[in-house]
């Protein structure tokens, strides 16, 4: 007798070791391209895997329509429909990508560009505005009565009377207000509602300067002053006798704040700035 029985039941053998050890390909997935209807720019992160969407501040957050997004791999499988309208007046929404047995978080949030400015009567320096915890703060000197402050000009909410005010608007810009204390100023868009309160602090000095970039021919200097007065700069050889007026073109501003750039210096030489602010 042949021993074929013998050999086969030993390739039998052989067969019931083998195991499938090959593991799945590493696919991760990626967001490479969002369509969003009437917004200004659309931002992906690929380390945070974040997509930021940049809406004018015209646009409606409760109604943000997501119209198209790519995904870089065909075999990942998404939680929720991205596409479609979304509500990001409160916050984003969360998206995970399963590929296989891995699951990959995604975060996506639409924002407002909003152009916000509060302006009073001889303020110092420019304001500063914390859309985050609705605050704004306007420096003055030691001379200005807190409780009859001018406002001449106030946009805390979007343009194009979308933003109602209380107190309106027109009870507020050209008139004085009290801000010996917090001033509040409820400001409602789209029936969401937020309530600002502005702020007066008093600074010691008039004029400041507060940053200067130093390069080898030319120099930024940056200083706040009172807005509405003469505000500018000097500068000179350190040790001489008679100082330079940067000329008004190399000067901007904005409001209280203003820059110089100061052109023509000589390499690896000293030089003095002073800021002024009327007399």
């Amino acid at each position: 007798m042949k021993k074929i029985l013998i050999y086969t039941i030993a390739i039998l053998g052989l067969t019931a070791c083998i195991s499938n050890d090959i593991p799945y390909p590493v696919l991760v997935p990626n967001i490479t391209e969002m369509q969003v209807e009437g917004s200004s720019s659309v931002d992906i992160n690929y380390e945070k895997r974040t997509v930021t969407i940049h809406m004018p501040e015209t646009a409606d957050l409760r109604k943000v329509d997501i119209r198209s997004v790519k995904i870089d791999t065909d075999v990942a499988t998404s939680s929720v429909e991205i596409t479609g309208i979304h509500d990001f007046t409160k916050s984003g929404f969360s998206v995970t990508f399963r590929v296989y047995a891995d699951e990959y978080l995604w975060r996506i949030n639409a924002v407002r560009e909003i152009e916000r400015y509060f302006t009073v009567k001889g303020q110092i320096g420019s304001s500063a505005i914390d859309p985050e915890n609705c605050r704004v703060v306007v420096n003055v000197s030691k001379k200005t009565d807190l409780k009859n402050i001018e406002v001449t000009s106030l946009k805390l909410g979007p343009k194009d009377g979308i933003a109602v005010y209380s107190p309106a608007l027109s009870q507020i810009v050209g008139s004085s207000i009290d801000l010996s204390s917090p001033y509040k100023v409820d400001v409602t868009a789209f029936d969401v509602k937020e309530t600002w309160r502005i702020y007066a602090e008093v600074v010691e000095s008039s004029v400041t300067i507060g940053k200067v970039n130093a390069w080898t021919t030319e120099a930024y200097v940056s200083s706040t002053g009172v807005m509405g007065m003469e505000n500018g700069f000097q500068y000179r050889k350190k040790g001489a006798d008679t100082w330079t007026d940067v000329p008004e073109t190399d000067i901007t501003s904005d409001g209280g704040s203003f820059t110089a750039n100061i052109k023509g210096l000589s390499p690896e030489t000293d030089y003095e700035v002073i800021a002024y602010c009327g007399n």
